[in-house]
């Protein structure tokens, strides 16, 4: 697979001190295993690991179809969660989500071993000056410094936080402040980013999932696999000045925006899948006809396969 100084080279050798680099050359045919192997990019919802245990059915791996796939993956074709040795970088826990990498690659280990990651962090209580002040100080854990952490974006019980270390680390550092918290997703890895994998998609309204307050669950009938109910939802706060333009059911409290979400899970694995607010449920009802002319026009049409898909306005 290498080149030393012209020669290739089968097993382990020793390189003297000031050996140049340029002396090693790839071979044509490991450079070629090298490209062909694939790094997949998943944002990975809560409830599901990182790494595969027979306890659990929930494997993040099983998401990788090309049904979940981006708008921009460039190998639209490929079913990620078939391929072997495809190991997930710098795993998340089940009760975090966000930014997870899947690679082939075993030189990326090493690369997103000991990176700058970023998380969005949301705290079951406030966030005072003093806990925000702890944060910035400088923290140790079991004797050895955690490094500087980067904080920006903070709000009355949230933050963004960069620093070199995993979730679970950042989750004692958050309970040395007096911090606990509600929930935690990662944006970055390194230079990879999580809009990478959506650059379009927009976050208007956020719940808690699986919710301490709700409905009762509803379901179309008992064989329906869509679990369905009603609770409370927070509009993220980079987002309050374009909702209230046209929002008419939702709740100020003090810096935050409140309003009724009707939300949509899978059913046994109880994966959350959609949310819709109070105003855009009302939306959808006014769109019933508009939908139903659509359902009538697809089941006459003689030719579906060729029949044209156009967006429903409202």
């Amino acid at each position: 697979m290498l080149k030393v100084n012209n020669s290739i080279v089968n097993t382990d050798i020793f390189v003297p001190f000031g050996f140049k680099p340029e002396n090693i050359k790839l071979l044509k045919r490991a450079s070629d295993i090298q490209s062909s192997k694939i790094s997949v990019l998943l944002h990975k919802p809560l409830g599901y690991l990182s790494t595969y245990s027979k306890n659990s059915t929930n494997w993040s791996k099983t998401l990788l179809t090309r049904q979940n796939r981006s708008e921009n993956d460039i190998r639209n074709r490929l079913e990620p969660y078939k391929l072997t040795n495809l190991l997930a970088l710098s795993p998340l826990e089940a009760n975090s989500s966000g930014l997870l990498i899947f690679s082939q690659d075993k030189s990326l280990y090493t690369k997103f071993s000991d990176c700058e990651e970023e998380f969005n962090v949301v705290f079951k209580d406030r966030l005072t000056d003093y806990k925000l002040s702890f944060l910035r100080a400088d923290i140790y854990l079991d004797g050895y410094s955690v490094g500087p952490l980067v904080i920006k974006d903070t709000h009355s019980n949230s933050l963004s936080i960069s620093f070199r270390g995993s979730s679970q680390k950042l989750r004692r550092i958050c309970l040395l402040a007096g911090l606990e918290i509600k929930s935690l997703v990662r944006t970055r890895i390194s230079n990879v980013k999580i809009e990478k994998l959506r650059p379009k998609f927009k976050k208007w309204v956020r719940i808690d999932h699986p919710p301490q307050n709700r409905s009762n669950l509803i379901k179309l009938d008992d064989k329906y696999n869509k679990l369905m109910y009603v609770t409370n939802g927070k509009i993220s706060p980079k987002k309050h000045e374009e909702f209230l333009k046209t929002a008419v059911h939702y709740v100020k409290k003090g810096d935050e925006i409140h309003t009724s979400c009707l939300a949509f899970a899978k059913g046994g694995s109880h994966e959350l899948l959609e949310t819709l607010s109070m105003d855009d449920v009302h939306h959808l009802e006014q769109m019933i006809p508009e939908i139903n002319r659509a359902f009538q026009e697809c089941e006459m049409s003689e030719k579906p396969k060729t029949s044209k898909h156009v967006p429903i306005r409202y």
